[in-house]
């Protein structure tokens, strides 16, 4: 009995996102029991009812009597029970297929979104190779007119190295040196390729419908994103820049939770709001970079060389710094700034 009433309480009760074909199932079946209720109250009041008019079927019986009675009415109580006894089977084959429709349309969903995940990683992967290998020569051309010979000081050995001419051997900053090489490396920026293929990765594909990248991050090591203008809220999480170019980029507002940027150069890049939590900028070069107002929650590698050749605004300062980089070297425009700790050791 307890499974006969939950099978009819469930036609009243659809589940949220039901197959049309399953709404249509249950409507068939709710009209079904409405009008079999329909048929027993009207029969429970006809053997009540003490009007003899009322459904008067004297002519139909008149020729019964005795246990003919007895024998239509048992034959009559069997009928009732058989038909409760199809109706619940039917209730239950009918709840029974409508979870097969269900299912069906829950693994149909899954698989297709299975399936756009994986058409849009493989999107995703073609355009990051295709900028890899269109930024090469780039890369090749540009670190060759700056890579000097360093000798390694525990083991003597020579080795090549890319190093940027604005910063002397004791790693003094020369503002001139730095604009001349800026304005150098803007006019070999990156080409419409390039930019048309970084733009479709970091717009096309917002947080919500990025797939998530289990097998790593999206490699663009190495890449040349020189001087590219990128619109507000570009997509950056989960992204590999290790040792990328991306001087004189535009990022403002741009989502860059979690990205790789250890080593990539992003001298004079434009980071003001971006969003850099969990990002990891460990030897990253930040040499007149804007940083107003950009959120340094929880990064790695963040260090205050970086910090003090930034820029800011004096009202608009980076958010989140870590306690052991406090306070800030500078107001943002180069200014010192001075702590009480630092006028009592002064005085």
């Amino acid at each position: 009995m307890k499974v006969y009433f939950k099978a009819l309480a469930s036609i009243f009760a659809s589940p949220k996102q039901e197959p049309e074909a399953g709404r249509r199932l249950r409507r068939y079946i709710f009209f079904a029991v409405l009008f079999w209720f329909a048929f027993v109250i009207v029969g429970c009041i006809w053997l009540s009812t003490a009007d003899k008019n009322f459904l008067n079927l004297s002519d139909i019986f008149k020729y019964l009597y005795g246990i003919d009675i007895i024998i239509a009415l048992r034959n009559a109580g069997l009928a009732i029970g058989t038909l409760a006894a199809g109706l619940l089977a039917v209730i239950t084959l009918a709840n029974s297929l409508n979870r097969t429709v269900q299912n069906d349309e829950t693994i149909a969903n899954e698989r297709r979104k299975s399936d756009a995940e994986i058409f849009a990683r493989q999107i995703l992967e073609t355009l990051a190779a295709f900028i890899r290998g269109q930024s090469r020569p780039y890369v090749k051309a540009w670190e060759a007119k700056y890579t000097v010979t360093v000798i390694n000081e525990e083991t003597g050995k020579e080795t090549e190295e890319f190093q940027p001419p604005f910063r002397d051997k004791e790693g003094i900053f020369n503002g001139d040196i730095f604009n001349n090489y800026i304005n150098d490396l803007v006019k070999a920026g990156a080409p419409e390729d390039i930019q048309t293929a970084f733009k479709i990765i970091v717009r096309t594909f917002p947080v919500k419908a990025r797939p998530e990248l289990e097998e790593g991050k999206l490699n663009l090591n190495n890449s040349w994103l020189v001087n590219i203008r990128m619109p507000n809220e570009s997509y950056l999480q989960q992204l590999s820049f290790f040792k990328t170019h991306m001087e004189w980029i535009t990022l403002r507002n741009a989502h860059m939770k979690g990205a790789f940027l250890s080593g990539a150069h992003m001298e004079r890049a434009n980071l003001s709001g971006a969003n850099m939590e969990e990002a990891d900028l460990t030897n990253a070069h930040m040499e007149r970079a804007s940083i107003v107002a950009t959120d340094f929650n929880g990064c790695n590698g963040l260090n205050p060389k970086q910090l003090n050749s930034a820029q800011w605004r004096p009202e608009l300062p980076p958010i989140n710094i870590p306690k052991d980089l406090l306070p800030l070297p500078h107001d943002g425009e180069g200014n010192s700034v001075k702590t009480e700790a630092d006028e009592k050791k002064r005085i």
